[in-house]
């Protein structure tokens, strides 16, 4: 009696054993997948979509103020002059900056742009031309 009593033991244990194996198998394929698909589905696509809005925003803001100098017809005809006289160009910017919000946001950027040059230009006695 014993050892049928041991034999069935061992069998449950077995099978309950196996059982908990085959069922832990299947809830990680399961999981697996899941999480492939959330990352097919969901996160790649945010991905994308924060890597597109950061080349965006940071190729508007140099491509805005490339626009705006070239259109800007001051700009230009100092420029056309060899940037000579500087006093020129600090007074036309201290006036822009007495009035940021009547030129906009583009041209306050340009400024800053303009005075970080003429600032690069003084250190290394370089012409922007």
């Amino acid at each position: 009696m014993k050892t049928a009593k041991g034999r069935l033991i061992v069998l449950l244990s077995l099978v309950l054993t196996g059982g908990y194996l085959v069922m832990t198998l299947v809830s990680h394929g399961v999981s697996v997948e899941a999480v492939r698909r959330q990352i097919r589905s969901e996160t790649l696509p945010l991905t994308r979509e924060n890597i597109y809005s950061g080349i965006r925003r940071d190729l508007l803001r140099p491509v805005l103020i490339s626009s705006i100098m070239a259109s800007d017809t001051f700009l230009r005809d100092w420029l056309i002059a060899g940037e000579r006289d500087k006093s020129v160009i600090q007074k036309y910017l201290r006036g822009c900056l007495q009035r940021p919000y009547a030129f906009g946001w583009g041209n306050l950027l340009l400024m800053r742009f303009i005075m970080a040059m003429s600032t690069m230009a003084s250190l290394f006695s370089v012409n922007c031309s």
